[in-house]
């Protein structure tokens, strides 16, 4: 029951329930590839059984040549090269299977979240710099695409390769086998140890990505300004300063990485000698065969290197896990509401010949619930007539019209628009149709000055651009 209570706990624990609900997100691009994925773990099982078959044929073919067995050395000749080649075919189309599925899984994923991100709220989305951003939705979406493919695979063919080899050694040999899993207590003991080592690593990898590509963007964007107010030693030194910053975390991950290594490495290496040792023992009384020698080195080999692989899968999903829940964090975003009602799409539909009314009734305006830009403040425009906003910067005009867009919302007031029927509608993102609107920085897309004159109406002739 302790052990029970203290795995519960562990589950409980705050990083490990965010990486949790983060896979949760994942799995659901894994069903959505079910086929696919379970295409690509048979092939993964094919290839480990043929790894597993071809060790086996080499200890009847080494037992074949040493005059151990009596058997005919060219038919085993012909099935360890036959299962050799298979593996080089199975291995060219497992890539390029694997190539198309990830390309196609990165593709859906990146759609998805850009949709999502272009219908967020404005507020909550403009709290995030443009490089972090692109950071979480490019190379942390990278980072989870080749996850709906690889991990489970991965995680099959790891645990049936260690299982299969852990199976052959205890068949010829008990001892040989627990000689061979001997580093296991000490990869599981230091387990919690590393998982919360590479959390911490990848977090501050992640941020630095995102940091730098914001120092990047903002340098190039503004070198003008830059150059114009002698600003280049400043922007120098700061990025100088990052480039220390992310030196300084790459020394302490290499640091952190090569005491496991070593500490790993002396493991496997004591297991290796060990099991080579007794095999050369038995050899030495005459209970094995050197094609049970040849065997029993290459199944060693073999189960150390899957257990290796099955325990380097917790790094691997905390790092899938914290990409995710960083590509989660921006997904969760309120998003606009950008459907109309259909008393909205009436409205809309029958005032284009009518006279209209704005009226922006004791409406208060803040951003993310901070300092009020103006409380209680009341505006009304109509059809015909010129209405001016006037006032210092940062006194709301800019904010006025981001409300009146829907990019923001009031915090207390409405804003409506009433026709000359005395019909009426609140306004809010669906509703920006009712606008034309003219930015006050420019803003220019790629393509040429007629191409973002036809983002309003693609069909436009050159008459009317």
């Amino acid at each position: 029951m302790k052990i029970i209570d203290k795995f519960r706990k562990y589950l409980n624990h705050n990083e490990i329930k965010k990486i949790l609900h983060s896979w949760s997100w994942i799995f659901s691009y894994i069903l959505r590839y079910k086929g696919q994925v379970i295409a690509f773990s048979c092939i993964g099982l094919i290839s480990t059984a043929m790894g597993l078959f071809t060790s086996w044929i080499m200890k009847d073919l080494i037992d074949s040549v040493t005059g151990q067995i009596s058997m005919a050395i060219a038919p085993v000749v012909a099935v360890y090269l036959g299962t050799a080649v298979a593996k080089i075919f199975i291995n060219a189309l497992t890539n390029r299977v694997s190539l198309k599925v990830r390309l196609n899984v990165g593709i859906q994923i990146k759609n998805d979240v850009y949709d999502r991100l272009m219908n967020t709220e404005w507020t909550a989305i403009s709290a995030y710099h443009s490089a972090d951003i692109m950071t979480r939705t490019g190379a942390d979406v990278g980072i989870v695409s080749n996850m709906v493919l690889s991990y489970i695979p991965n995680v099959v063919t790891a645990l049936v390769n260690f299982i299969g080899a852990f199976f052959i050694i205890l068949h010829y040999d008990p001892i040989m086998a627990l000689i061979a899993l001997a580093g296991a207590p000490v990869t599981v003991l230091t387990a919690r140890f590393r998982f919360g080592k590479a959390t911490e690593f990848q977090k501050k990898n992640r941020e630095l990505a995102s940091e730098r590509l914001a120092i990047e963007e903002e340098s190039y964007q503004n070198l003008q300004t830059i150059k114009s107010f002698g600003l280049v030693d400043l922007f120098s030194q700061r990025f100088r300063n990052f480039q220390q910053k992310g030196f300084n975390v790459a020394m302490d991950q290499n640091r952190y990485q090569n005491q496991m290594m070593i500490v790993m490495g002396l493991m496997g290496q004591l297991v290796s000698y060990s099991c080579y040792g007794f095999a050369l023992y038995r050899l030495w009384k005459g209970d094995i065969t050197y094609g049970t020698l040849s065997m029993f080195m290459s199944m060693a080999s073999s189960l150390t290197s899957s257990f290796s692989s099955v325990v380097s899968l917790a790094p691997t999903f905390i790092k899938a896990g914290i990409s995710a829940g960083r590509v989660l964090e921006i997904l969760e975003l309120p998003a606009e509401k950008a459907e109309l009602t259909e008393k909205e799409k009436d409205f809309i539909d029958n005032c284009r010949q009518k006279s209209l009314t704005l009226v922006c009734d004791n409406i208060s305006c803040s951003y993310n619930n901070e300092t009020f830009v103006y409380k209680n403040s009341h505006m009304k425009a109509e059809s015909g007539k010129i209405t001016a906003l006037i006032g210092a910067s940062g006194k709301g005009k800019t904010s006025t019209l981001r409300l009146l867009l829907g990019l923001m919302k009031p915090k207390d007031g409405s804003i409506t628009v009433s026709d000359e029927d005395g019909d009426s509608i609140n306004l809010g993102p669906a509703t920006r149709s009712l606008f034309s609107y003219v930015p006050q920085n420019n803003t220019v897309f790629s393509g040429t000055i007629a191409d973002n004159l036809r983002l309003v109406k693609q069909d436009a002739t050159d008459e009317e651009v």
